[in-house]
């Protein structure tokens, strides 16, 4: 998985940037590889150091996206009907006018979201490390899609009580309708909370995937 890899490795390189103030923008490729590295060395410790090391970043992950719901419906001045409204008139950046609706765009838009269900084909490699994997197996599958579908559809429906459809459309690339989000509830230092959040995830997606 070369370009998954290459993908988290970069993620993280720069969600650590912002963390770090812009400090290492220069040297977003180096960080990347190194990100790499260390991820491959964690690894190559013991299976119970490792996992213990994925359980802790799976744990962190767990409760910064459902914080982040929680803020959203708790904190934000949302409205339900938002949920009525259309994001149509959004900017849409870097997005083709032929996957913004219809059977093209709910497609492109299962690309990012199929991101947090690839652990099912990560899972199967260390079926040989797995205690009792006949009956622990289909069990981590279970609660693995219960818990990641739940937490999307949790953290989606704050998402668009807090901002309209049109807002979250609007979103650039360079930022999150999380950190948007949580912008507009906390102020700026909200962004490198979020930040140091992704950074965990990326990370952690990294590791396990290395």
């Amino acid at each position: 998985r070369p370009a998954s890899l290459a993908a988290q490795s970069v993620s993280t390189a720069i969600f650590l940037n912002i963390v770090l103030g812009g400090a290492i923008k220069d040297h977003l490729t180096l960080t990347s590889v190194t990100a790499i590295l260390v991820a491959t060395l964690i690894n190559s410790v013991s299976v119970k150091a490792t996992g213990s090391v994925a359980t802790l970043f799976t744990v962190i992950k767990i409760l910064v996206v459902f914080a982040v719901g929680f803020c959203a419906f708790f904190f934000s001045e949302g409205n339900w009907l938002n949920y009525a409204l259309s994001g149509a008139g959004g900017e849409c950046e870097a997005v083709p006018a032929s996957t913004r609706g219809g059977l093209a765009g709910i497609g492109a838009a299962m690309i990012g979201a199929l991101w947090g269900f690839q652990g099912w084909a990560l899972f199967t490699r260390m079926a040989g490390e797995v205690r009792d994997p006949q009956r622990n197996i289909p069990r981590a599958f279970v609660l693995a899609l219960a818990t990641v579908g739940a937490l999307y559809l949790f953290t989606n429906a704050s998402y668009f009580y807090a901002l309209t459809p049109a807002v979250v459309a609007s979103v650039p690339l360079s930022s999150s309708v999380a950190t948007e989000m949580l912008t507009r509830i906390f102020g700026a230092t909200a962004a490198a909370l979020m930040a140091a959040g992704m950074l965990v995830s990326s990370f952690g997606a990294l590791q396990t995937g290395v």
